[in-house]
Protein backbone atom coordinates (compact mmCIF):
# COMPACT_ATOMS: atom_id res chain seq x y z
CA UNK A 1 0.00 0.00 0.00
CA UNK A 2 1.38 3.51 -0.84
CA UNK A 3 0.57 7.01 0.03
CA UNK A 4 1.27 10.34 -1.92
CA UNK A 5 0.42 13.70 -1.49
CA UNK A 6 1.35 16.00 -4.05
CA UNK A 7 2.17 19.20 -2.02
CA UNK A 8 -0.19 22.68 -3.46
CA UNK A 9 0.06 26.01 -2.21
CA UNK A 10 -2.67 26.16 -0.21
CA UNK A 11 -3.22 25.83 3.26
CA UNK A 12 -6.44 23.62 2.40
CA UNK A 13 -4.61 21.24 0.30
CA UNK A 14 -2.13 20.27 2.70
CA UNK A 15 -4.62 20.07 5.50
CA UNK A 16 -5.84 17.54 3.19
CA UNK A 17 -2.76 15.46 2.36
CA UNK A 18 -2.23 15.60 6.66
CA UNK A 19 -5.48 13.90 7.00
CA UNK A 20 -5.30 11.76 4.40
CA UNK A 21 -2.06 10.60 5.89
CA UNK A 22 -3.45 9.95 9.01
CA UNK A 23 -6.52 7.48 7.51
CA UNK A 24 -3.45 5.74 5.75
CA UNK A 25 -1.51 4.85 8.87
CA UNK A 26 -4.45 4.32 10.75
CA UNK A 27 -5.57 1.87 8.31
CA UNK A 28 -2.43 0.34 8.53
CA UNK A 29 -3.57 -1.18 11.49
CA UNK A 30 -6.15 -2.94 10.31
CA UNK A 31 -3.37 -5.28 8.22
CA UNK A 32 -1.11 -5.66 10.97
CA UNK A 33 -2.85 -6.47 14.09
CA UNK A 34 -3.81 -9.35 15.35
CA UNK A 35 -6.65 -10.66 17.23
CA UNK A 36 -5.89 -13.01 19.93
CA UNK A 37 -9.37 -13.68 21.01
CA UNK A 38 -9.33 -17.12 20.32
CA UNK A 39 -11.80 -20.10 21.26
CA UNK A 40 -10.70 -22.38 23.86
CA UNK A 41 -9.11 -25.48 22.08
CA UNK A 42 -8.12 -29.45 23.21
CA UNK A 43 -4.94 -30.74 23.39
CA UNK A 44 -5.86 -33.94 21.46
CA UNK A 45 -8.69 -35.02 19.08
CA UNK A 46 -8.51 -38.98 18.87
CA UNK A 47 -10.68 -41.07 16.14
CA UNK A 48 -11.13 -44.54 17.27
CA UNK A 49 -12.01 -47.48 14.45
CA UNK A 50 -11.96 -50.96 14.09
CA UNK A 51 -8.59 -51.45 12.32
CA UNK A 52 -10.13 -54.34 9.96
CA UNK A 53 -13.69 -52.59 8.96
CA UNK A 54 -13.13 -48.99 9.24
CA UNK A 55 -16.05 -48.64 11.16
CA UNK A 56 -16.58 -47.91 14.18
CA UNK A 57 -15.58 -50.34 17.03
CA UNK A 58 -18.49 -53.11 17.70
CA UNK A 59 -18.16 -52.04 21.55
CA UNK A 60 -18.13 -48.68 23.37
CA UNK A 61 -14.00 -47.80 23.59
CA UNK A 62 -12.58 -45.39 26.30
CA UNK A 63 -9.88 -43.02 26.11
CA UNK A 64 -7.41 -42.16 28.85
CA UNK A 65 -4.23 -39.38 28.45
CA UNK A 66 -1.71 -38.67 30.70
CA UNK A 67 1.20 -35.99 30.83
CA UNK A 68 3.48 -36.36 33.95
CA UNK A 69 0.58 -36.30 36.90
CA UNK A 70 -2.16 -34.98 34.68
CA UNK A 71 -4.38 -37.46 34.19
CA UNK A 72 -8.16 -37.58 32.05
CA UNK A 73 -9.92 -40.19 31.41
CA UNK A 74 -13.23 -40.48 29.15
CA UNK A 75 -15.62 -43.66 29.31
CA UNK A 76 -17.13 -43.38 26.11
CA UNK A 77 -16.31 -40.86 23.19
CA UNK A 78 -17.79 -37.11 23.58
CA UNK A 79 -17.99 -36.27 19.73
CA UNK A 80 -19.75 -39.46 17.14
CA UNK A 81 -21.19 -39.82 14.24
CA UNK A 82 -20.22 -40.78 11.07
CA UNK A 83 -17.27 -43.73 10.25
CA UNK A 84 -15.61 -43.25 13.94
CA UNK A 85 -15.87 -42.79 17.47
CA UNK A 86 -14.17 -39.31 18.71
CA UNK A 87 -13.16 -38.10 21.72
CA UNK A 88 -11.59 -34.65 22.77
CA UNK A 89 -9.27 -34.11 25.71
CA UNK A 90 -6.85 -32.18 27.19
CA UNK A 91 -8.49 -28.34 27.32
CA UNK A 92 -6.07 -25.83 26.97
CA UNK A 93 -3.24 -27.85 27.93
CA UNK A 94 -0.43 -27.99 25.95
CA UNK A 95 1.91 -31.21 26.54
CA UNK A 96 2.98 -33.99 26.06
CA UNK A 97 0.94 -37.04 26.55
CA UNK A 98 0.25 -40.74 26.20
CA UNK A 99 -2.83 -41.51 24.77
CA UNK A 100 -4.69 -45.35 25.83
CA UNK A 101 -7.74 -46.67 24.36
CA UNK A 102 -9.77 -49.61 24.78
CA UNK A 103 -12.96 -51.09 23.96
CA UNK A 104 -14.09 -54.85 24.84
CA UNK A 105 -13.07 -57.55 22.34
CA UNK A 106 -10.01 -55.17 21.05
CA UNK A 107 -6.56 -54.90 21.87
CA UNK A 108 -5.48 -51.98 23.81
CA UNK A 109 -4.05 -49.07 21.92
CA UNK A 110 -1.72 -47.06 23.26
CA UNK A 111 0.73 -44.40 21.84
CA UNK A 112 3.09 -42.35 23.87
CA UNK A 113 4.90 -38.62 22.84
CA UNK A 114 2.31 -36.86 21.23
CA UNK A 115 2.72 -33.54 21.50
CA UNK A 116 0.76 -30.46 22.04
CA UNK A 117 1.45 -26.77 21.27
CA UNK A 118 1.24 -23.47 21.72
CA UNK A 119 1.99 -22.24 18.27
CA UNK A 120 2.09 -18.29 16.55
CA UNK A 121 2.05 -14.55 17.55
CA UNK A 122 -1.24 -15.66 19.74
CA UNK A 123 0.19 -19.32 21.21
CA UNK A 124 -2.83 -20.60 20.31
CA UNK A 125 -2.98 -24.56 21.54
CA UNK A 126 -3.40 -26.40 18.06
CA UNK A 127 -4.95 -29.74 18.24
CA UNK A 128 -2.98 -32.69 17.68
CA UNK A 129 -5.33 -35.42 15.22
CA UNK A 130 -4.32 -39.20 16.80
CA UNK A 131 -6.53 -41.77 15.19
CA UNK A 132 -6.53 -44.98 17.49
CA UNK A 133 -6.93 -48.19 14.77
CA UNK A 134 -8.20 -50.55 17.29
CA UNK A 135 -6.94 -54.70 15.88
CA UNK A 136 -9.56 -57.34 17.23
CA UNK A 137 -8.49 -60.41 19.65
Amino acid sequence: MEFRCEYGSTKNSLRACIVGLIAFLSACDLFTSTDCNAVAAYALRVAVIDSASGLPPNSTPSLTVTDGAFSESHPAPNLGGGSVNEFLAAKERPGEYQVVVRAAGYADWTRSGIRAERQGQCRILQTVQVNARLRKL
